[in-house]
């Protein structure tokens, strides 16, 4: 009975832990549908930014080698092309 007990209390808190670490996405998601005029899920919000960091990282290097420069195109590039196969694509 304490063991049950015991693991009814940690599911709770596993659950409360995954609801707050989940709220900043579900906002974002919420955000982006409203600028995109169609519902954006969490998967879809997750690639917008990685799309978003590739974006800064590609732009505001200040001083980095030629390779660096060239792996952060590559990302942006991939992210992008990510984001095309999922369905977010601008019109």
């Amino acid at each position: 009975m304490k063991q049950t007990m015991i693991l009814q209390n940690d599911e709770r808190m596993l659950l409360s832990v995954a609801q707050t670490v989940r709220k900043p996405f579900v906002w974002l998601a919420n955000y982006y549908s409203k600028i995109l005029g169609k519902e954006i899920h969490i998967k879809e919000t997750l690639l917008l930014l990685n799309v978003q960091f590739a974006f800064l990282f590609m732009v505001f290097p200040v001083s980095c080698s030629l390779f660096l420069r060239a792996l952060c195109l590559y990302w942006l590039c991939h992210a992008l092309m990510t984001c095309k196969k999922a369905g977010i694509a601008a019109k």
